[in-house]
């Protein structure tokens, strides 16, 4: 369960306020520094709110999502990114281990760690500061069938490099008439 801003999810305190500004619950520390909602719950509020409003047979037009979200749905002129550090890993590892015992033992010496299984192989990404200890966790756990790490630090220069703003394209499709 997520860390709500102000306690756990279902808390007092943590509940909505109600109205139309939205509440951080724990979203990342990035889109509270930049003062935007979370990509994901915004996601997720989207799709709930058409499901719902379909469940409930709702006759009332939806709401704009820029009213909804007003000033979140731009990066606040202040907000200054930190800069990336650390090895972003991806490996693949025939091990008999299980993927929960994996997470665990690699959360150790790493975070963002995401595990899964097919067969007899284990497919990891994870994030860490130290490339050289990690690869030595993840090869006591099994045999290395693929090893790649990536500098995030130079990912992110090389990213915020790009000063073109891609077009957007809208693809509409024709009513049936």
């Amino acid at each position: 369960m997520r860390k709500a801003a102000s306690g756990r999810m279902g808390e007092k305190g943590s509940e909505p306020s109600g109205g139309d500004r939205p509440v951080h619950t724990g979203s990342s520390p990035q889109a509270q520094n930049a003062g935007v909602v979370d990509a994901g719950a915004l996601g997720m509020f989207l799709y709930f709110e058409g499901f719902f409003h379909r469940l409930l047979k709702m006759t009332d037009e939806f709401r704009p999502i820029t009213t909804v979200f007003k000033d979140y749905l731009s990066i606040s002129p202040s907000f200054q990114e930190d800069a990336e550090s650390g090895y972003c890993v991806d490996a693949i590892l025939s091990t008999d281990q299980q993927a929960e015992e994996a997470v665990s033992r690699l959360s150790a010496v790493s975070h963002s760690v995401v595990v899964t299984r097919d067969a007899d192989y284990l497919k990891i990404h994870l994030h860490t500061c130290d490339r050289d200890v990690v690869r030595s966790r993840i090869e006591s756990l099994g045999s290395v069938v693929r090893w790649a790490d990536d500098d995030l630090g130079v990912q992110t220069k090389a990213f915020k490099r790009s000063q073109t703003r891609p077009a957007v394209y809208i693809m509409t499709t024709p009513q049936d008439r």
